[in-house]
C-alpha cells in the first residue's frame, strides 16, 4: 500500500506529526504570554504604626477609608507584569482595574486593638457608581480590651466596566459595636490571576 504525499513530499503521518509539534509549541508560547499578564504586588503602609495608629472612634469616625502608602519595608512591585498599571494607587488609595473581565485576589493584613472586650469590624469593598458595595466581611476582634490582634482577610474580585472606571475602595467600619479600634501595620498583597 502506497502512501500519498503532499506537494512538499511529506506523507500524511509526517504532516500530522508536524502539525502536532506546532500545536504543542503554540500552546507553550500562549501559556508564556498569559503568564506575563499575571503577577503580584505587595503594599506595606508606613503611615500607621503602633505608636500612631489609624483610629476608628466617635471623635474621628467609626467608618474610615483604608489608606496604604506602600512605603514600609516589605513592599514590592517587582513581580507585577511589566507595563501594566499597578493594582493599588498609593495617592488615591484605590484598587485599580486593569481591564474589563480581569480577575484578582487580595490579602489584607493589619494589627488591631479595641477599646472593649469584643468589637465587630466590617471590611467593606466598594466600587462606587450604581453598584457600590460589592463585598462586606465582618471580623470579630475578641481577644479583649487593649490586646493586639492580627487580622488577615482575603477576597477575590473581577473588574467590570464600573470597577475599571471608578477603582475600588476598602473601608473599615466599627459602627455596629460603636467601640474604638486602632489599626496599624497595614499591608495589601494583590495578585492578578486572570486576564480577559
Amino acid at each position: 500500500m502506497s502512501q500519498s504525499t503532499f506537494n512538499n513530499g511529506d506523507t500524511h503521518l509526517q504532516a500530522r506529526t508536524a502539525i502536532n509539534a506546532n500545536a504543542t509549541d503554540a500552546e507553550s508560547r500562549l501559556a508564556v504570554l498569559e503568564a506575563q499578564d499575571r503577577g503580584w504586588a505587595n503594599f506595606a503602609d508606613s503611615q500607621y504604626t503602633v505608636g500612631s495608629p489609624l483610629s476608628l472612634n466617635a471623635g474621628n469616625s467609626y467608618r474610615v477609608k483604608l489608606t496604604n502608602d506602600g512605603l514600609r519595608a516589605g513592599s514590592s512591585t517587582a513581580e507585577w507584569p511589566i507595563g501594566l498599571t499597578l493594582p493599588w494607587d498609593t495617592v488615591t488609595n484605590k484598587l485599580i482595574g486593569t481591564g474589563d473581565g480581569d480577575k484578582f485576589t487580595y490579602r489584607l493584613n493589619f494589627k488591631a486593638q479595641d477599646g472593649a472586650a469584643s468589637v465587630l469590624l466590617d471590611i467593606i469593598f466598594d466600587i462606587g457608581g450604581a453598584i457600590g458595595e460589592i463585598s462586606r466581611r465582618s471580623q470579630s476582634i475578641a481577644k479583649g480590651a487593649s490586646i493586639e490582634t492580627s487580622i488577615e482577610a482575603y477576597s477575590s474580585y473581577f473588574t467590570g466596566a464600573t470597577f475599571v472606571a471608578n477603582g475600588g475602595e476598602i473601608f473599615l467600619d466599627a459602627s455596629f459595636s460603636s467601640n474604638d479600634v486602632d489599626i496599624w501595620e497595614i499591608s495589601l498583597l494583590i495578585e492578578k490571576t486572570y486576564t480577559a
